[in-house]
């Protein structure tokens, strides 16, 4: 499985909207409308990563850079493909994540997830991310890598 990370463009949505027919994932992230895409189109903060193999769009991930200088970076939205989800994907897509950042010497991340995203939180956790405690519906989830690229590739 050889999957490869770039910004997401444009022409990406129309396959990313596609996966909003899956009542999981809309109930999850959805809607996903033109709003949405002329948001992360414009929006000069945060960044929409797309992760792919071969020419099938497998998931989505966004990103908002720290605050002050040092801070966590924040992972704003974490979609698989439905076609795709419990086949190892959605994990693969992290470690890629986290590898392509840690060559940036990035190693603190935050993730918040609905409490009643029983599935979010399960990835989480086994992908080693730590949670704190909720507050208004939502958990905080913490990861610290510790910069070793290596151990990202197992």
């Amino acid at each position: 499985m050889e999957l490869q990370l770039r910004r997401f463009l444009e022409k990406d949505f129309v396959e990313y909207q596609h996966w909003f027919k899956d009542e999981t994932m809309n109930k999850a992230l959805g809607p996903m409308d033109d709003d949405w895409l002329r948001y992360v189109m414009e929006d000069e903060n945060g960044i929409q990563i797309a992760i792919h193999s071969q020419e099938t769009l497998i998931s989505v991930i966004g990103i908002v850079p720290p605050e002050k200088e040092g801070g966590p970076f924040v992972i704003s939205g974490f979609a698989v493909n439905p076609v795709v989800q419990n086949l190892g994907y959605g994990t693969a897509s992290l470690h890629l994540l986290l590898k392509e950042f840690a060559l940036q010497h990035v190693s603190q991340w935050i993730c918040y997830v609905a409490s009643e995203n029983d599935v979010a939180r399960h990835f989480f956790q086994k992908n080693g991310w730590r949670p704190g405690v909720a507050e208004n519906g939502m958990i905080p989830f913490y990861f610290k890598a510790n910069v070793n690229v290596a151990q990202l590739d197992s």
